[in-house]
C-alpha cells in the first residue's frame, strides 16, 4: 500500500483483514476466518508476507491466524514471520498448537503490544509501524505506518543516463561526473513521507485526530450509519459520519471506511453519510487495492 505502487486490499467485508504492500515486504492487518482463502483468491503471493499485525483478540480479527500458520508450516515455508498482538495471543496460539500437536517449522517471533500506550513495533525497510490505543470491549490497537526514506523519482534529466547511475542516483548516491559531481537533488525529487493509519473496533476518539495529523490514508470503522449511532456507543463502535469528523479534525488526504454492519446491504448509504462532510471518502470493496498517495 505504501511505495513501488503499493496499495492494499480488504480480505473481506466481515471477519476483518488487510493486506499492506510495500516495495517487496507484505503485512497482514488482522487475520479474520477466511484469510488464507482470500489472498488465494486474490492471488497475493504470501511467500512475501514477513509480519501480521492483530488489533485485538476477537474472533472476527483472528481465527484465521492459526489456519494460516499451520499451512505455511506445511507448505514449506522457512522464512521467519514477524507477530505483533495483544499479550493473550501467545496463550491462545500455545495452547491450541499444544492440544493439536502442532510444530510451525518456521521462526516465529512474537511482540506483545500494551493496547494502553503508543508503542514503536518496528521498521520495515524504510515503514516505521506504531501501534496506536483505541477504545474496544476488549484491549485494541490501531497502527500507524509511516515512511522513513521516501523514494526518490527520476526527473527527465536523469532519463538517459545509463542504468547504474539512475539507481545510484534514486538511492541519494553523489556520483563523480566529467564536470561536474551527478548529486541526487538535480536528477531527482523526492515526495513527502507518506502515511496510512489503519483504525478499526473502536468508539469515536476525537483525542486520536491530533496523532493522525495529515495521515495519507486512514482506514476507519463505520460499523454504523448516523441513524443507528444509539447502538455504536454500548457496542464500543463508531459510525461512518463520526468517521469523516475524525478525517476532517485530523486533515487527513483520503479516508476509507471499513467493518461495517451486515445490516446495511448498500454501503452507498455509508459512503455517502461520510462524504457529506469529507468528500474524499470511499467505503472499501472486498478485494480492491487502494493506493497510498
Amino acid at each position: 500500500m505504501l511505495g513501488n505502487g503499493s496499495a492494499t486490499p480488504t480480505l473481506s467485508r466481515n471477519p476483518a483483514g488487510q493486506v499492506l504492500r510495500y516495495g517487496s515486504d507484505l503485512l497482514l492487518l488482522d487475520c479474520g476466518e477466511g484469510t488464507l482463502l482470500q489472498l488465494l483468491r486474490y492471488k497475493v503471493a504470501t511467500r512475501h508476507l514477513s509480519h501480521v499485525l492483530i488489533s485485538h483478540l476477537h474472533g472476527d480479527h483472528i481465527f484465521g491466524l492459526p489456519g494460516l500458520l499451520t499451512s505455511w508450516s506445511l507448505t514449506g515455508r522457512t522464512a521467519p514471520l514477524h507477530l505483533y498482538g495483544p499479550p493473550g495471543l501467545a496463550d491462545i496460539l500455545t495452547t491450541l498448537f499444544r492440544h493439536s500437536a502442532t510444530h510451525l517449522h518456521f521462526p516465529l517471533h512474537f511482540q506483545p503490544i500494551h493496547p494502553d500506550r503508543e508503542q514503536l513495533l518496528t521498521e520495515v525497510n524504510g515503514l516505521q509501524v506504531t501501534a496506536l490505543p483505541l477504545q474496544h470491549r476488549v484491549p485494541c490497537s490501531g497502527f500507524l505506518l509511516t515512511e522513513t526514506r521516501p523514494e526518490r523519482h527520476l526527473l527527465p534529466p536523469a532519463l538517459n543516463l545509463p542504468y547504474p547511475i539512475r539507481q545510484a542516483l534514486k538511492q541519494g548516491r553523489e556520483l563523480p561526473g566529467q564536470a561536474q559531481p551527478l548529486g541526487p537533488e538535480a536528477y531527482t525529487r523526492t515526495d513527502s513521507p507518506r502515511a496510512y493509519a489503519y483504525c478499526t473496533d473502536t468508539l469515536y476518539l476525537p483525542t486520536l485526530a491530533e496523532r493522525l495529523r495529515g495521515v495519507t490514508l486512514l482506514y476507519h470503522e463505520a460499523t454504523f450509519a448516523e441513524a443507528d449511532a444509539h447502538r455504536a456507543g454500548p457496542t464500543f463502535h463508531s459510525t461512518a459520519r463520526q468517521a469523516a469528523v475524525l478525517a476532517r479534525a485530523a486533515g487527513v488526504n483520503r479516508l476509507l471506511l471499513g467493518h461495517f454492519s451486515a445490516r446495511y446491504s448498500d454501503l452507498s448509504l455509508l459512503e455517502n453519510e461520510a462524504r457529506s462532510l469529507f468528500a474524499p471518502t470511499d467505503a472499501a470493496r472486498q478485494g480492491q487495492w487502494y493506493q497510498v498517495g
